[in-house]
């Protein structure tokens, strides 16, 4: 198994059917429909703060309802044919999400990262055990870490307009305006079936992610819009210092989850901020120890 979990992508195999297996429509019909709305729901905090959804979506008031994890929705975490095509995680999150009208194609990638957050926690409580490795002895200890802790950015939305997800940035060597948005699950989805069909048609030598994840998040150069003149631009005109530049801005000034922890090194007391080690014992505690 892979030791990194893909949170905020999924694996698309186009040799698999493509139909809901049947351990999921297990979980969506049963036990009942007047059954299920009554198991308990845990209320959690998007990062977004629900800002940039449009005002009759019912994400826009900044929470989602999420059912608490049975082992009902473990027999997903569990599926092997969903395990082999990386969607496991999408079908569980599908399945877990109580908000009446909310779908998954929806849901901002921060805010997406937040209900997963979120679900493990249901599921298997807050302490994560995991291997992490010292930056300056390069000694790998087991360390536990509080997921109570982890907190959304701070995040300043009085420069942006509610319910439009629209942002913009002025690229450093052209001059020139970029409005861009922040992507969805179904903007995710869509890139990776066009990467895994690239992927088909190149030689190999090189991945065309990063183009083509700039094509799906700008929404106009200079105030034009045409979808074709954007990947033109991207493909042709874009510079890599501009490209840089845009992309950490895109990272960096999004709302998120501040993914961190303290890290103190039980073998030489070494102390860093860093990044959760998110591996495949997250949603399978025990797996590695």
């Amino acid at each position: 198994m892979d030791e990194t979990i893909p949170i905020t992508r999924q694996q698309i195999s186009h040799s698999t059917p493509n139909r809901i297996p049947d351990v999921v429509k297990q979980a969506l019909t049963s036990p009942g429909e007047s059954i299920k709305t009554s198991l308990p729901t845990i209320t959690v905090e998007l990062p977004s703060n629900g800002y940039f959804y449009p005002e009759n979506s019912p994400l826009a008031n900044g929470t989602i309802k999420l059912y608490e994890v049975t082992a009902k929705h473990e027999d997903i975490l569990n599926n092997t044919t969903l395990l082999k095509k990386g969607t496991v995680f999408d079908e569980f999150l599908k399945v877990i999400i109580a908000t009446p009208g909310v779908s998954l194609d929806d849901l901002l990638i921060g805010d997406k990262n937040s209900i997963f957050l979120a679900a493990r926690r249901s599921a298997y409580g807050d302490l994560y055990k995991a291997k992490a490795k010292c930056q300056s002895c390069e000694k790998e200890s087991m360390i536990v870490i509080d997921l109570s802790l982890v907190k959304n950015k701070q995040f300043d939305f009085s420069s942006h307009t509610r319910g439009q997800n629209l942002f913009t940035f002025v690229l450093p060597h052209s001059g020139k305006v970029i409005t861009w948005k922040l992507l969805t699950h179904k903007d995710e989805t869509a890139i990776d079936g066009e990467l895994k069909n690239l992927a088909k048609l190149s030689s190999g030598i090189s991945s065309p992610e990063v183009t083509t994840r700039l094509k799906y998040t700008i929404v106009s150069i200079d105030g034009k819009t045409d979808r074709n003149y954007i990947k033109t631009f991207v493909d042709t005109e874009l510079t890599a210092k501009d490209s840089l530049a845009f992309r950490e801005n895109s990272k960096n000034g999004i709302p998120s989850m501040d993914m961190t922890y303290d890290f103190i090194c039980p073998h030489c007391g070494h102390e860093d901020r860093v990044p959760i080690p998110l591996g495949s014992n997250f949603f399978w505690p025990g797996l590695n120890e």
